[in-house]
């Protein structure tokens, strides 16, 4: 077995370097862990919850474009050339202002 996994946390300290791009090309001191360790939940803190949150919001927007499309289709409202939704009204009319 690799001297790397012998137990839990050493398994666990190998999985956060491997997780945070650190290679261990040295030995590190327990203060160096600690700090290793810090970075390493910042940087998921940092960049992969904000990511995942705004893929979250790209992927409902499109979804409510789809739904759109697949109701105007359902209505005979989109163009049979580009797909793109018809519009019924007129800019003035749904702002209510008169023409």
């Amino acid at each position: 077995m690799n001297v790397a996994f012998r137990s839990v946390p050493s398994s666990m300290w190998y999985t956060l370097l491997m997780l945070t791009g650190e290679f261990p090309l040295a030995d590190f001191t327990s203060p160096g862990k600690w700090v290793a360790g810090t970075i390493g939940v910042l940087a998921v803190a940092l960049f992969a919850i904000p990511t995942g949150v705004l893929g979250a919001g790209f992927e409902e927007w499109v979804q409510d474009k789809e739904e759109a499309r697949a109701e105007a289709l359902a209505e005979d409202m989109c163009c049979e050339d580009c797909g793109d939704i018809i519009r019924t009204t007129s800019p003035n009319e749904q702002t209510g202002a008169a023409s």
